[in-house]
């Protein structure tokens, strides 16, 4: 829940009665173990340093409460001590009012203290180490003749080198010795590509037939070939007829028998051949 809160005590006024009592007890608990404590507003929270920088900040969401430790590794220091809470990172997270302890935030504030003063003397101690190797460096180069003091330091490391005794080689086996590569045959030139024939002309597209044209079409082929058709089938004798008679068809031939039903001449020679 970020206010637009111009000082730390604007945000915990403009906080709900329950959780501005809340956070107040962890106020006075960060101001009493904190020594030389700034308390200065930053992303919306109150947030608490020292010389050293950032330890430890608050905040109130709309769910639950949250108390921030800037150093990872203290929460996985006290991890059984804050068993049962929703932590992340850096954040001690909490719903319920007195479920953080006055003394449980005193423990993680003491021992994120502990772990700032021991990098701060770390970093003094390598500090002083570099320190150290410069001023011996330079005495160095001060008892150094002066010839060696116009040498740049590249060169001084040269001769050093120069005059240590070489280091004894490893044995190693002699290396095979390479077989004679075979010698590759000059790969014949490719036949030179066939000319392309001449493109021939293109033909002009034959225009589209209409719907009535592609109707009438079959019909137009069949009236040319019916004149042909009956001549062939007038100049031609019946099947099965004898020279010289007219070949009729089953219909008349029903018609003079008065309607009955009358074998063609074909299908009597059959029957009579089967007796």
């Amino acid at each position: 829940m970020i206010t637009r809160a111009e000082s730390p005590d604007a945000w915990f006024d403009a906080l709900p009665p329950l959780v501005r009592a809340e956070l107040r007890a962890l106020r006075a608990v960060i101001l009493e173990t904190i020594p030389a404590v700034r308390e200065t507003l930053e992303y919306g929270m109150p947030t608490y340093a020292n010389s050293r920088g950032v330890i430890c900040a608050l905040n109130a969401q709309r769910r639950y409460l949250a108390f921030y430790v800037m150093d990872a590794e203290v929460l996985l220091d006290h991890a059984e001590a804050l068993h049962g809470f929703d932590c992340g990172k850096t954040c001690v997270r909490f719903s319920k009012p007195g479920q953080l302890t006055d003394e449980l935030a005193a423990r993680l504030l003491r021992s994120a203290l502990a772990r700032q003063r021991a990098r701060a003397a770390a970093a003094r101690e390598a500090q002083a180490r570099t320190a150290g190797d410069d001023e011996t460096d330079a005495a160095e180069a001060d008892q150094a003749p002066a010839k060696e003091r116009e040498t740049p330091p590249r060169k001084r490391r040269a001769k050093r080198a120069a005059k240590r005794p070489p280091e004894p080689e490893e044995e190693t086996s002699p290396a095979p010795t390479p077989k004679r590569a075979r010698r590759k045959r000059p790969t014949p030139p490719l036949p030179a590509a066939p000319k392309e024939a001449a493109k021939r002309k293109p033909q002009p597209k034959a225009k589209a037939k209409t719907k009535k044209a592609a109707r009438k079409a079959p019909q137009q082929a069949r009236a040319k070939k019916a004149p042909k058709r009956a001549a062939k089938q007038s100049a031609a004798p019946a099947r099965g007829a004898r020279k010289g008679a007219t070949r009729t068809s089953v219909g008349a031939k029903r018609k003079k028998a008065g309607g009955k039903k009358v074998r063609r001449a074909s299908t009597a020679r059959s029957a009579k051949r089967r007796r």
